[in-house]
């Protein structure tokens, strides 16, 4: 079983996921929306859901209380897990970097197929980046640095 925060984060990666992929804006803000009324309730999430109340949060519906209520009860959802296997986790490590947000990483994805970080660094050095729409040469300078300073995929980064 899940607690409170881990069934948050799950929601938080959803979300992520869903706006990288383009998906509604109205449906990926939900997620991060119940995310935070979870992780802000009160108590521990059984007895929330004992008692009903999970729909009674700030912007958590039936739709969202489902998906709470299963991956509280079995630690997944069928949605986390086909996008989970439709987008590669290295994707994720790109929300890492400052000024890449789902947005600029669907981009990044849709138009040079990058999904990792090498993926990055090698398009940025390649000056293919600068093309896209909503980057440039700054950008792309931005995000070398960037790359240089963040800890390699899988280290512990420094907060």
């Amino acid at each position: 079983m899940l607690d409170k925060f881990a069934v948050a984060r799950a929601l938080r990666e959803i979300g992520m996921l869903l706006a990288i992929k383009g998906e509604n804006p109205f449906k990926v803000r939900a997620y991060g929306e119940g995310a935070r009324a979870l992780e802000e309730a009160g108590g521990d999430l059984a007895a929330l859901l004992a008692s009903g109340g999970l729909t009674e949060l700030p912007g958590v519906g039936e739709a969202l209380a489902k998906k709470i209520a299963e991956l509280h009860l079995t630690g997944a959802t069928p949605l986390l897990d086909r996008l989970r296997e439709e987008l590669p986790p290295t994707l994720l490590e790109l929300a890492q970097i400052p000024g890449l947000g789902p947005k600029k990483i669907g981009a990044l994805r849709a138009e040079l197929g990058i999904s990792s970080r090498a993926d990055l660094e090698t398009a940025c050095r390649a000056g293919r980046v600068r093309g896209l729409k909503g980057f440039g040469p700054k950008a792309e300078q931005r995000i070398l640095v960037a790359l240089e300073r963040a800890p390699p995929d899988g280290a512990p980064g420094c907060s």
